[in-house]
């Protein structure tokens, strides 16, 4: 889950970036090279000061999750002229965070962060894409597949016993997940103001129907799910 979020942060960066190049009209190609390398240098840094920290240390792993996004974000640009697969994250809250706040996070912006259990990362990619361009289909409608997790009160394994508070086992599982979704920056909208807000949010996925999976409880849906 770490990792899908630095792929996701470091492909959203750099196709912000490129967004704002190319309001401003600058070259296709050196914008995308400065978009990779300033996300690049980015969150390379953040990567230097966690060296630097207890508890933490530099992981070439989330060096090589950085790149990937945007290696993602690089390729498609290059192939396609835009993005057809979107890197999305969505959150809900869990239950684990009360029986580790200081991991998991106190506050709700604190829990986005940290609470792993209420993150889902997903990949959203046009209808079109499948059917073909010719399609009736929406440009705007989407196909989105995520991954989250459930029950992880810790990295490796869980505590075997919780400070101050009766123990509650969590079984840890990943769960995969199939939704609707819809690419803001595709809606027929040509204001300015649209354009930068489609641009800044084209991370965030949108609430829809969800079909999730999970070896515990098999197949679920639900209406509506971030």
């Amino acid at each position: 889950m770490d990792k899908l979020g630095h792929l996701t942060t470091s492909w959203w960066i750099s196709a912000w970036l490129f967004d704002l190049q190319t309001a401003a009209r600058l070259p296709k190609r050196g914008s995308i090279i400065r978009s990779a390398v300033t996300a690049g240098m980015f969150m390379t840094t953040i990567e230097v000061f966690d060296g630097f920290s207890k508890g933490y240390g530099f992981s070439p792993y989330d060096m090589l999750a950085n790149f990937a996004g945007i290696g993602s974000f690089c390729l498609q640009e290059s192939l396609f002229n835009e993005q057809h697969f979107i890197h999305r994250y969505s959150y809900s809250e869990t239950i684990h965070a009360q029986y580790r706040p200081q991991l998991l996070g106190n506050s709700l912006s604190e829990r986005m962060l940290k609470n792993y259990n209420g993150q889902t990362y997903w990949v959203s990619f046009p209808v079109k894409l499948l059917i073909g361009k010719n399609s009736n289909f929406p440009p705007w409608l989407c196909l989105s597949a995520g991954h989250s997790i459930s029950g992880f009160l810790g990295g490796d394994k869980n505590p075997e016993s919780l400070n101050n508070m009766e123990f509650i086992y969590f079984d840890r599982i990943h769960q995969w997940k199939f939704s609707l979704d819809v690419d803001l920056s595709k809606l027929p909208f040509n204001s300015a103001f649209w354009k930068v807000f489609s641009s800044t949010f084209r991370w965030i996925k949108i609430p829809a129907p969800v079909l999730m999976f999970d070896r515990k409880r098999g197949l679920e849906f639900y209406p509506i799910r971030w």
